[in-house]
């Protein structure tokens, strides 16, 4: 470690305790979290189901009757069998989390940085921490059958980067596949955005041949992504055949697609502009990797082939046309800002975007170090800050919701064990609603609107709902449960 800060200057060594400061703060949060996370309906179904049913049972059914992506229902039937087995699961995020930091630390370590490798996994974990922090749907981060949707853009990139190398030892070119039917297998949104982007790149290969089909094809970067892509569309062929989708759509007429052109057209300016509504209140959270991108942008004496100006329109308009065609799947399912966690891949991409803005523009302006070092700790003490607010404020938030679970559930199986058959009435939980950078910016003004969810919310109602019949299938009572009314009276 001496050896380490020999070389830095005070205040990048300053720099480097506060984001050691950070990041380990982040993670007392995301511990936090995680350890007061309460079973969503939808975990608590998947928990009972995989207690009763094989996993190939349970994948079978969940295929024919609720959606295609089998890759998702194989992946929770090891996940909530798992957590049978150690009748635990809590972990799961954090460990999650642990994979989306290596994936993003594998796809850019190769990259010569003009940083030390310790460095930059500091600046790493900064940035998939900003990324949880500000991502559309904060919720998916705890909500077990859906935390996956957090790994989604990151392994987009490692696919990139593993299919532009010219050899891959053997266990590259397996993980290469894995994660190449991890995206197939799993959202079609997703594999839709995924398809564009390796056509993108396919293209972009071609082009460095001169458009030459015969030359291109001899690249065996070409030939792992022809075959690479004839992969992903059999699984995802396998995912939109499903007996499930087509059922599942019966059942949620609720939601209306487009339709014709003009109304998808409205439907898609509205995903993208609903997207960076909510992303702008974030600003101030995200001059933090600006200002780190610029910092280590100013070390860099790499010569750039075009004008930094031009080459930040070419950034913004690859990432305008990655939103456009993100939004275009979900425009067309949902006709509308909806399913928020299919968002959590364009939060990634719009985060790295800015990273990469500050790294062009700082690039070569070595007089330039000293202000990128004084912004980037400024930031990096205001991140500090925050953390420790959003601390103070969720830790309370989250310890009454789980002090509740689990006073309600002793309450529940002690009424089971004493052999009650008949309806009980219960308290509802409390609000897992918590102050964000929209809500706090918005009621500045005095406007109002919606707080922050640090999980998702759900309830047994003053009738049994779907929340209460897997709780009651997972507790095996013989009972049901309701909600108090203000004119009930227990009797």
């Amino acid at each position: 470690m001496n050896a380490y800060l020999k070389n830095k200057t005070i205040i990048e060594k300053l720099l480097f305790a506060f984001l050691c400061v950070l990041n380990v703060l982040f993670l007392v949060y995301w511990i936090f979290l995680a350890s007061n996370y309460c079973l969503h309906f939808d975990d608590a179904h998947f928990m009972w189901k995989l207690r009763e049913y094989s996993m190939f049972e349970y994948i079978k059914e969940m295929y024919m009757t609720r959606g295609g992506n089998f890759v998702s229902y194989g992946q929770n039937a090891i996940i909530f069998s798992l957590s049978n087995l150690l009748c635990a699961y809590r972990f799961w995020p954090i460990l999650f989390y642990c994979i989306g930091i290596l994936l993003v630390y594998v796809t850019v370590k190769d990259v010569k940085w003009p940083i030390g490798k310790f460095d930059l996994f500091l600046i790493v974990v900064t940035f998939y921490n900003v990324y949880v922090l500000t991502s559309v749907d904060f919720a998916v981060f705890t909500w077990i059958c859906a935390m996956s949707y957090y790994l989604y853009a990151p392994a987009i990139c490692l696919i990139i980067k593993y299919i532009h190398e010219e050899k891959l030892a053997w266990w590259q070119s397996c993980l290469l596949f894995v994660l190449a039917l991890f995206i197939a297998g799993n959202s079609v949104s997703i594999s839709t955005v995924s398809f564009v982007v390796l056509l993108a790149v396919g293209l972009y290969f071609w082009h460095s041949k001169a458009w030459n089909l015969c030359k291109t094809w001899q690249m065996p970067q070409v030939q792992r992504l022809f075959f690479l892509t004839l992969f992903m569309l059999v699984a995802f062929a396998i995912v939109v055949v499903a007996p499930g989708n087509y059922s599942r759509m019966e059942s949620e007429c609720d939601i209306e697609q487009p339709k014709n052109v003009l109304e998808f057209i409205i439907a898609c300016a509205k995903c993208a502009g609903m997207f960076e509504y909510m992303m702008i209140f974030y600003l101030s959270y995200y001059a933090l990797l600006f200002a780190l991108g610029y910092w280590i942008g100013t070390k860099s004496t790499y010569n750039y082939a075009i004008s930094r100006r031009k080459l930040i329109t070419i950034i913004l308009g690859i990432y305008i046309f990655y939103v456009l065609i993100s939004v275009m799947p979900l425009a067309y399912l949902s006709n509308g800002f909806q399913i928020q966690r299919n968002y959590t891949q364009i939060s990634f991409f719009h985060i790295a975007g800015i990273f990469v803005m500050g790294y062009t523009l700082g690039s070569g302006k070595e007089l330039q170090r000293l202000k990128g070092q004084v912004s980037s700790l400024f930031f990096t003490f205001f991140m500090v800050v925050i953390i420790v607010l959003n601390i103070h404020q969720d830790a309370p938030v989250a310890y009454a919701y789980r002090k509740a679970h689990e006073e309600r559930e002793t309450y529940l199986l002690e009424l089971q064990n004493l052999g009650n058959k008949e309806k009980i009435y219960v308290m509802p939980y409390p609000s897992v609603s918590t102050p964000d950078a929209k809500y706090n910016i918005l009621s500045f003004f005095g406007k109002t609107t919606n707080m922050q969810s640090i999980y998702y919310f759900s309830d047994t109602g003053y009738n049994p709902n779907e929340y209460e019949s897997h709780i009651r299938h997972l507790l095996n009572l013989d009972f049901n449960f309701v909600l108090v009314k203000n004119d009930d009276t227990q009797k």
